[in-house]
């Protein structure tokens, strides 16, 4: 009996669905990641089997697999109901634009250790957000609260839900999704309009939900007229542990090339670099070396991101070091004369490092510009070395 009501069940489900379905075609709905949103049958599509996938997973005729169940929770709720349908139906019929889960905007498997926040109620703030992102090439999240401001809710002087909260010290909004890998990032710039002169009480709410110790945060806002004031300052206290720079007011409408200023004058992008060059060293003493922007530089980079790589050199013609990498790295020779200190690239998989000077066809990696020629050779003229290579 339980089994014929299912069939009934599916049957009328499908039959509701066709109707919605005659209004829209099948869309794919992707993320960078090419992930389809709602697509509960795995056809890589959004369409009327998917709402039909889900109701036989309820009904217990068809369980999905793991992967298409965390799709198919498009409501962002954490068990699949009849309630991820509805959203599937009202997506297909253009009745919503995008399902509460994808407002999560997690960034996820990023190597930036940069990371831009920011809340944006009437769209002004968004932009800088965006503009400073992108010239960080740094991931991005949009704080959104879990229960929509409505524009009633931001009407000032007139009791309103905003008048409310950024007059209650205790005011926390609840934010809709979360950054589930925190702790990857090393600077967070956070952006916010002022209300009331001060941050929105969902910024509280942000920088009470994380541990931000040893993290740098670069607080910036948007406002009509209203300077930053102390809307930055007052925020210190909910992340004690944090690093805070001076933040910084822009207008409504500020351009990308004044956030790509302020950024350069912040140095960032300076402290990002030195973050992420290479170090070397030898026999454990760390040489600052100045590497080469070339094709053979960036494919030895990839190589020692996850680990180091540690190369056995040997003492060769009273003027250098070399040894095997166990790769073979992208070629640009042309003839060169070297100077001490310069790293070199022979035959496309051997690593040179000299102390004295010697003529050939190379491509040049680097070279060592913290160490004087005596201080070199006293490095490398004394026998074999180990060399390790590392991020």
């Amino acid at each position: 009996m339980k089994k014929i009501i299912s069939v009934i069940l599916i049957f009328s489900v499908m039959l509701s669905v066709s109707i919605f379905a005659t209004a829209a075609s099948s869309e794919i709905e992707a993320t960078a990641a090419n992930v389809v949103f709602g697509d509960a049958d795995g056809d890589g599509d959004l369409s009327i089997t998917d709402a039909t996938a889900i109701q036989c997973h309820l009904a217990a005729l068809r369980i999905l697999p793991d992967e298409s169940l965390r799709l198919a929770k498009v409501s962002g709720n954490p068990e699949l109901s009849i309630n991820d349908v509805t959203l599937i139906q009202k997506k297909l019929v253009k009745l919503i634009d995008k399902f509460p889960i994808e407002k999560q905007q997690t960034p996820t498997e990023s190597e930036s250790d940069t990371l831009v926040v920011y809340f944006s109620r009437t769209g002004h703030t968004k932009p800088l957000a965006e503009y400073a992102a992108d010239y960080l090439n740094a991931d991005i999240f949009e704080i959104e609260a879990a229960v929509p401001y409505t524009d009633e809710d931001i009407a000032y002087y007139t009791n309103c839900r905003a008048d409310k909260e950024q007059s209650d010290p205790t005011a926390r909004p609840e934010i809709s999704g979360a950054v589930e890998n925190m702790s990857q990032y090393k600077t967070i710039l956070l952006g916010y309009p002022i209300w009331h002169g001060q941050a929105p009480k969902i910024i509280c709410t942000f920088l009470e939900s994380y541990d931000f110790s040893d993290k740098t945060i670069v607080p910036f806002c948007t406002s009509q007229s209203s300077g930053i004031g102390t809307s930055a300052t007052n925020l210190h206290s909910l992340a004690p542990n944090a690093v805070w720079k001076d933040g910084r007011r822009f207008a409504i409408g500020t351009d990308d090339a004044s956030i790509q200023s302020w950024i350069d004058s912040l140095g960032i992008k300076q402290e990002e670099a030195e973050n992420n060059k290479m170090k070397m060293t030898i026999n454990g003493t760390e040489v600052d070396v100045e590497w080469e922007d070339n094709d053979a530089v960036e494919a030895l980079r990839e190589a020692v991101t996850s680990t180091p790589l540690t190369i056995a050199m040997s003492m060769y013609g009273g003027f250098e070091q070399v040894g095997s990498l166990g790769m073979s790295l992208p070629r640009s020779d042309t003839r060169i004369t070297t100077e001490p200190g310069d790293v070199i690239l022979y035959s496309g998989n051997q690593l040179v490092v000299f102390y004295g000077s010697n003529t050939w066809s190379y491509t040049r990696l680097g070279k060592i510009t913290d160490k004087t020629q005596a201080e070199l050779r006293e490095l490398l003229s004394n026998g074999n070395v180990n060399i390790t290579i590392s991020l």
